[in-house]
């Protein structure tokens, strides 16, 4: 992601406000977030969906 992305879902929920958005972002190390967001480059636009590992460098470094 980057500065001008638009989060669309978060863990397939797609009516978000900021503070939903955050609170599904966050949660217990070692669990998943999915995230859908748009990019818009130009007339060109792309949408993505990434999973996430919660936690710490560290504690996903020692997961490996």
């Amino acid at each position: 992601m980057k500065v001008g992305d638009t989060i669309i879902a978060v863990n397939g929920n797609k009516s978000l406000t900021a503070a939903l958005a955050k609170e599904l972002v966050l949660g217990q190390q070692g669990t998943y977030a999915t995230i859908s967001f748009k990019r818009t480059e130009g007339s060109d636009v792309r949408t993505f969906k990434v999973q996430l590992m919660r936690g710490s460098a560290d504690y996903i470094y020692l997961g490996e």
